[in-house]
């Protein structure tokens, strides 16, 4: 049996880690896709970036659960609650809907709701 020289082995331990942050980064940064469902999320935090970009944490609930994300803002926001869209398989993947503010009195399903509620759509 022949030993694999050590420049070898480094390269495809480089190669192996490399793959590995690609599907991470794939996995975490690729758009929602599959079935959606929307709730309403909670904005908790705004830091200004500059250049009026603004990085914002929110929060919502899905079966029981709190998850917790970030969003890149340009613009004003407030510290308010907006609709969120999130992955039934990956309820973890969410954007927030900034057009969509709530300001009316909603409670939304453990799990979601499948359509935009009716009292959002002309928002």
């Amino acid at each position: 049996m022949t030993k694999i020289p050590y420049k070898y082995r480094l390269l495809i331990f480089f190669v192996l880690i490399g793959f590995c942050i690609a599907y991470f980064l794939i996995d975490e940064l690729w758009p929602i896709t599959g079935e959606k469902r929307y709730t309403i999320g909670t904005v908790n935090s705004i830091a200004a970036s500059g250049g009026g970009v603004r990085s914002t944490n929110y929060s919502y609930k899905v079966r029981g659960k709190m998850y917790s994300s970030f969003s890149t803002v340009y613009g004003f926001i407030d510290e308010e609650s907006y609709l969120v869209v999130f992955s039934v398989r990956k309820p973890r993947k969410s954007r927030l809907l900034l057009d969509k503010k709530i300001d009316i009195d909603l409670i939304p399903p453990d799990s979601g709701w499948v359509e935009i509620p009716k009292e959002l759509i002309s928002k």
